[in-house]
């Protein structure tokens, strides 16, 4: 289920845990973001995603621990 927030510059959003999403500056039609994250997790802006990789793309990558 989506979840819209408004945020202002400085403010931020706590995602699961140590995953952060803060708002670093609004100007014009244009948001700067700054996503701070574990190495786990994959961030991938909407546009690079393949077709085929929707849900992969969302999954992190355990290495050799997820086998």
């Amino acid at each position: 289920m989506p979840l819209n927030l408004s945020r202002k510059v400085g403010e931020s959003i706590d995602i699961d845990g140590p995953s952060v999403v803060e708002v670093l500056k609004i100007g014009g039609n244009r948001v700067l973001l700054r996503v701070t994250a574990e190495d786990s997790v994959k961030i991938l802006r909407t546009e690079l995603r393949g077709e085929d990789d929707t849900d992969e793309f969302l999954k992190p990558d355990l290495g050799e621990a997820g086998a």
